[in-house]
């Protein structure tokens, strides 16, 4: 029998994006080009913005470069993997 797993995905929508960045406290960081994406380290931007996550309680961005894509889907597995 298959194990099922299931997990909820939490998604901001475009129009909100600003809105969520600002909450989680990172939005000025990005207009004023601050914030850097954690696994190829350019500058991230309300353009090129993939992902964020929070890791070790700091916040972490994932920019649109299929490079950091794949990094980031590799760390989601690992993470998976001791989760079980």
């Amino acid at each position: 029998m298959k194990e099922i797993i299931s997990k909820k995905v939490k998604v901001v929508y475009d129009s909100d994006l600003e809105n969520f960045l600002d909450k989680v406290g990172v939005l000025n960081e990005i207009l004023e080009g601050q914030k850097k994406c954690k696994f190829t380290k350019k500058i991230i931007t309300l353009e090129n913005i993939y992902s964020i996550f929070k890791e070790g309680g700091d916040i972490k961005v994932v920019s649109d470069d299929p490079q950091a894509i794949k990094q980031f889907l590799e760390l989601l597995n690992n993470k998976k993997k001791y989760a079980r």
